[in-house]
């Protein structure tokens, strides 16, 4: 699986803490998140482990939180950017697009999305967690409602009285399938999507 990107977009993060933190969500994807520790993570980004401590030992950044964050913000970006060059086509269906544009996102950024899926479950046991990804899931969810509105709003048509439940559930459709996507050996983020799209057209009909 091919490795993803070293961009340090996401963070206020120099280059050096930017190529630990990818060789860190590389490293667990490769080999598991229970089995990293800050020796394989300095020996796989090829720096020596008083660097890696520097940057994020004891009363410094946490790896694991700052991981959490510059996923976000790099899906964000891509989100963002991919939704930008998708406008300016004729045939842009606003919804349609930003789902797609997750899809895409987890298959560019395999290290990442299975991150981002891990921080759900770190977010469901550990409190420190928790209040930042709901404040990210209710974002997505607001972003989804005026998706929705601008969807309606092209095709002149009236849009539903109960858009923030059709956001949610659209939202958890698309969380839950890429979910699928990734953990379930006998299927794949691309048939996820093919099925969601066309679920996608009856509900917006």
């Amino acid at each position: 699986m091919e490795k993803d990107g070293d961009s340090n977009t996401a963070l206020d993060l120099n280059p050096q803490q930017a190529q630990i933190i990818a060789a860190f969500l590389n490293f667990c994807l490769a080999e598991g998140v229970e089995n990293a520790t800050q020796q394989k993570i300095a020996k796989q980004t090829k720096i020596a482990l008083s660097t890696l401590q520097y940057y994020f030992g004891q009363g410094k950044l946490d790896l694991n939180q700052t991981a959490v964050q510059w996923v976000a913000k790099v899906g964000r970006e891509f989100t963002s950017q991919i939704l930008l060059r998708e406008s300016k086509k004729p045939s842009y269906q606003p919804v349609h697009a930003y789902l797609r544009t997750q899809y895409a996102w987890a298959k560019k950024y395999p290290a990442h999305a299975s991150y981002w899926l891990y921080s759900h479950y770190q977010g469901s046991i550990q409190s420190k967690y928790r209040q930042f990804h709901a404040d990210f899931l209710e974002g997505g969810r607001k972003r989804l409602e005026s998706l929705i509105f601008e969807h309606y709003g092209r095709a002149r048509k009236t849009p539903p009285m109960n858009v923030p439940d059709l956001a949610m559930q659209i939202h958890t459709m698309l969380h839950g399938s890429i979910i699928v996507g990734i953990v379930d050996s006998r299927g794949s983020l691309r048939a996820q999507e093919d099925l969601i799209m066309r679920w996608l057209e009856k509900i917006l009909a």
